[in-house]
């Protein structure tokens, strides 16, 4: 998705059928396929994103996000019944 359009718009492409079933056909033809996506505390589309998919992994920047952050992070993807695989843990 381009990162200029606004949230509305990247929302609306993401929650057309037509993304639905491109999934679907993707999954006939790769054993895997992966989604990164952007910060899901800022970007709507990232809870788009993970109602599509069959697990999320979380990423948690070492120092930087906050026990707080990931706290609501998992509220956020447990709300829209997310699979939460588990968490990647990076430091930039």
């Amino acid at each position: 998705m381009p990162t200029k359009q606004s949230d509305t718009a990247v929302s609306d492409t993401l929650a057309r059928p037509r993304l639905k079933q491109l999934i679907a056909d993707w999954r006939q033809t790769y054993d895997l396929i992966i989604f990164d996506s952007s910060d899901l505390l800022t970007n709507p589309s990232a809870q788009i994103i993970a109602t599509l998919c069959d697990a999320t992994l979380l990423s948690v920047n070492i120092g930087k996000t906050t026990k707080e952050s990931l706290a609501h992070a998992k509220t956020t993807l447990t709300d829209v019944q997310a699979t939460i695989l588990g968490c990647v843990a990076v430091k930039q």
